[in-house]
């Protein structure tokens, strides 16, 4: 190699190494300062650009006579069961005429505390590189901006708010927080479908501690025993409920499902829409790291799985569950895989969780080089995709409040008398649902611009 080019990479080296530095030498109140003006500018455009107006599942999902009536709260969307998200748009209808704005804005704060608590645990697990202040930075960026726009979405968020609290009580000793963490493990599997798998990985990691720690925790049979009922009841629930409802699978023994995997992989990094060659390197990199975290938690079980360590591999692994779950289902979505991988980029909320993992792996490879060779690496390939989320929220919450506008413009049309389609609000005739709404007189339908369509 010329001496030319070695000169510029190891310039290069150096430049990022001292960026590095730099990252870990911010004081922590500089952080939560930079996170609440993120928080406040994301909040300022939900608002902005917020329209009362239902969005696609919204129209035929959430309209009920009787907002918590049992049999609505439990009745499936698609093949998710998703009762908390009922049970806050059922308050909203109760309230406020289920004011889509004034969901968003809830949802948001959801999702903030959702990132909070994880932060905490994380910290609490003994996570103390700067980085993770900086991989929260990243949580606070524009990258979910679809679903956030998003009323119905906030499903999201309690399952993952839920997963990771279920996770943290039943780690503990304590029989009162290991009951607690079973109220958050059958409330995981009714807030999305990925849920059930997740319950299962838990439930797994969760009877290897039980081995691992044999007589250091009292009633561990009992422990067992509940969390293996309530696995089997909610999957029964759930199965019911979905009995006879048309899903779509794609098998791992079928290419679609690896390619389809492997530009997920990018999601982790902030690329929801990448080529061939980012879906390969996130690929490569994730599975490596990952397997590096696992193979550790082997030779240093008394920390992965006596410890706080326990919290950040079960919660990765149950987050790595969610995206082969959304593989299974999503991998052949027409018109085709690549398109099904750019069309789903929402799941990048789901990926992005699997960073403080892939950070624990990096931290737990020896020798050190090797280590600050792989960190490097994970924040500018990082920072490379989170950066255009972190400077630009105008433009994507914009697009989202110009496609509502397009939708009422197109509910004036005469195509939309005949068919009910606006393909920018709703995916299949609305009419029908905008009836109801108007019975019910919901919110939007007071809306003047509303209130003059007519079929």
């Amino acid at each position: 190699m010329p001496k030319k080019i070695i000169f510029i990479l190891q310039s290069l080296y150096k430049r990022i190494y001292i960026f590095f530095e730099i990252i870990n030498k911010i004081p922590i109140f500089a952080w939560y300062f930079l996170w609440f003006i993120l928080f406040i500018i994301q909040l300022y455009y939900l608002i902005h650009y917020g329209i009362d107006l239902p969005l696609y599942d919204e129209w035929w999902s959430y309209f009920p006579n009787s907002p918590f009536d049992i049999d609505y709260l439990f009745y499936h969307v698609g093949v998710h069961v998703v009762v908390p998200t009922k049970i806050t748009m059922s308050t909203n209808q109760t309230f406020f005429g289920l004011n889509f704005n004034y969901q968003r804005i809830f949802n948001f704060f959801l999702y903030a505390f959702l990132i909070l608590t994880i932060f905490s645990i994380l910290r609490i697990s003994k996570t103390k590189s700067k980085i993770l202040f900086l991989i929260i930075t990243f949580y606070f960026s524009g990258i979910n901006w679809w679903v956030l726009y998003r009323s119905d979405t906030n499903a999201y968020s309690f399952y993952m708010l839920f997963m990771v609290l279920c996770i943290y009580f039943l780690q503990s000793f304590n029989l009162k927080r290991y009951f607690i963490g079973l109220i958050f493990y059958a409330l995981m599997m009714f807030s999305f479908s990925t849920g059930i798998v997740s319950a299962i990985v838990i439930f797994i990691f969760f009877s290897i501690r039980i081995i691992v720690l044999q007589n250091k925790i009292k009633y561990k049979h009992l422990r067992l025993l509940l969390l293996f009922v309530i696995l089997i009841l909610n999957i029964t629930i759930w199965n019911i409920q979905l009995a006879g409802y048309p899903t779509r699978h794609t098998y791992p023994y079928k290419k679609e499902f690896w390619v389809f995997l492997a530009h997920l992989s990018g999601w982790i990094y902030g690329y929801p829409y990448i080529n061939g060659f980012h879906a390969f390197i996130s690929f490569v990199f994730s599975v490596r790291v990952i397997l590096l975290l696992f193979w550790n938690s082997v030779k240093q079980y008394s920390y992965f799985w006596q410890g706080k360590g326990w919290i950040v591999l079960t919660f990765t692994f149950c987050v790595l569950s969610t995206a082969l779950q959304i593989t299974f289902g999503r991998a052949e979505d027409p018109p085709g895989v690549a398109e099904a991988a750019k069309g789903a980029f929402r799941y990048s909320f789901f990926l992005m969780f699997a960073l403080p993992g892939i950070l624990m792996g990096i931290e737990s490879i020896l020798p050190k080089t090797k280590q600050r060779m792989y960190l490097i690496f994970f924040v500018c390939f990082c920072l490379f995709g989170y950066s255009r989320y972190l400077i630009n929220f105008n433009y994507h919450y914009k697009w989202m409040a110009n496609s509502v506008k397009e939708g009422i413009r197109c509910m004036y049309t005469e195509e939309f008398k005949k068919t009910g389609f606006c393909p920018t609000i709703g995916a299949d005739d609305i009419r029908p649902y905008f009836e109801q709404a108007r019975r019910l007189k919901l919110n939007f339908t007071k809306r003047p611009e509303i209130k003059k369509i007519q079929w």
